[in-house]
């Protein structure tokens, strides 16, 4: 594969080791490694950063490899967000993996021939992999557009990663936000969520880049691309993990998507799929809520009853 990949890890061993072991087969023929810093606080942690540079360092097939190792431990946020724009600055599209990404092979052909169709459509800013359904999005084509945005597996171009708004202006500035808010959350429900989400990430209570991202979507009325069925597995909810532990109801099983794609005939956001990432993954619907609190309590009493056993 000729397309650049930037590979973000950071303390995980085997999630480096599954996610290599799965990029073999593609070989990858130009590949950015980012690896943050060891956090000093955390007992353990240098030895597995350093086990997992000793990985990256040594990647099972023949490539061109540039690394950014972090001396110091900067956060999710800072790192990663920084960490991009170096992988951008160097290359005008790329596909960006981080360590519990375990991608289909058809992710790569089909990122690829995306970055490719819509090199020159202003509108359009990332190709996400994951969807997060367990079943087929209910579209007639291969894919489909929407208004958000998901980081598990995605590709983008350095035009659209200029607009990250690392500020949060799109938030803060209460003109932009009334903008925003009338035209992407219709219910109380979602703005009140998204007023929280914001809130949180400005009084350092959520360390995400991610969040930015979305909102620097909706700031610029852009668009993101999602395959029919879901292209990319995340293995990382784990107790362990920096910003998913626990949450297993998104541990969705990574499918095929087939070849030649059946392109959609407008660029222009599904409101189905929107509705459903706003109801299933975001503000949630009551119902979908009621299940995630019942599958967080479960997992809970799993927890505390291993504790117990030990």
């Amino acid at each position: 594969m000729n397309t650049p990949l930037l590979l973000i890890h950071f303390n995980r061993p085997d999630c480096t080791r599954r996610q290599l072991e799965a990029l073999q087969q593609i070989a990858p023929k130009r590949v950015w490694v980012l690896c943050d810093g060891a956090r000093k606080e955390c007992r353990g942690e240098s030895e597995r950063v350093q086990s997992v540079r000793l990985q990256l360092s040594h990647l099972p097939w023949k490539c061109q490899v540039i690394e950014l190792y972090r001396v110091e431990n900067l956060g999710v946020c800072q790192n990663i967000a920084s960490g991009i724009s170096w992988f951008l600055g160097q290359v005008e599209e790329g596909i960006i993996l981080e360590d519990d990404c375990i991608p289909s092979p058809s992710f790569f052909t089909f990122s690829s021939e995306m970055l490719a169709r819509y090199r020159s459509d202003r509108s359009v800013f990332t190709i996400s992999g994951y969807t997060g359904k367990p079943s087929e999005l209910e579209i007639d084509g291969s894919y489909c557009f929407s208004n958000y945005f998901a980081c598990w597996g995605w590709a983008t171009w350095k035009r659209a990663w200029d607009c990250y708004d690392s500020e949060m202006c799109g938030f803060c500035d209460s003109q932009e936000w009334k903008l925003i808010r009338h035209r992407m959350h219709p219910t109380l429900r979602q703005r009140l969520y998204w007023k929280i989400i914001f809130n949180r990430i400005l009084d350092g209570k959520t360390d995400s880049w991610a969040y930015r991202m979305q909102l620097s979507i909706w700031k610029q009325q852009a668009l993101s691309i999602f395959p029919k069925f879901n292209l990319v597995e995340n293995t990382g909810f784990t107790n362990d993990a920096t910003n998913t532990a626990g949450l297993n109801a998104l541990q969705v099983r990574r499918a095929a998507i087939q070849f030649p794609l059946i392109h959609p005939e407008l660029v222009k956001a599904d409101g189905h799929v929107d509705r459903w990432f706003e109801d299933h993954i975001h503000s949630k619907s009551l119902l979908v809520r009621l299940k995630w609190i019942m599958n967080k309590l479960r997992l809970h009493l799993c927890i505390k009853s291993e504790q117990r056993e030990q």
